[in-house]
């Protein structure tokens, strides 16, 4: 489910379909305010690119030459800097056929990156809403929650509400 839920985010993302002023006023966040230098200063001390060779300009993030600061100060805001992404977005996927709909997963060890497993499987739209809107429902107070499945009853063991749990 959650990589179905990571899915649809981004393909709602690359369709201008996410509602940025409710993701800033959610969060609290002054999304026209221009960034701080103290801010594009710390962002610019990570690194001119992702790929490592500092000369290798096609890596640069957002897709061309310039570095992170210069792309700061060109979108100099939350506002600005979502309107670039989308942008970006739309060039890279440029429909939902842009996504694909088989998606995969690796599980890791985090101390070596030794492969554990992986898993592979279809997306399927129908399942993933079927499931958002169940929970969703329990979020909004419209259904009683309900216990895990008999399977998964370990993760009893850490839930905080256990002792006083019927299920």
């Amino acid at each position: 489910m959650q990589l179905m839920l990571y899915r649809r985010i981004l393909a709602d993302i690359a369709a201008n379909k996410v509602d940025a002023q409710a993701v800033f006023d959610r969060y609290r966040l002054k999304a026209s305010d221009p960034f701080s230098d103290a801010f594009i200063a710390q962002v610019g001390s990570v690194g001119s690119n992702f790929s490592g060779d500092s000369s290798d300009e096609d890596h640069a993030p957002f897709g061309g030459s310039q570095d992170s600061v210069s792309e700061l100060l060109e979108h100099n805001s939350l506002t600005s800097l979502w309107d670039l992404m989308i942008q970006e977005y739309g060039k890279t996927i440029e429909s939902n056929d842009g996504i694909g709909d088989v998606l995969s997963a690796e599980f890791r060890w985090q101390r070596d990156g030794e492969l554990l497993g992986s898993r592979t499987f279809a997306h399927v739209p129908d399942v993933t809403e079927k499931w958002l809107h169940d929970e969703l429902s329990w979020w909004k107070g419209e259904r009683e929650a309900r216990g895990v499945d008999i399977e998964e009853a370990f993760k009893c063991r850490k839930c905080d509400f256990a002792k006083g749990c019927t299920w």
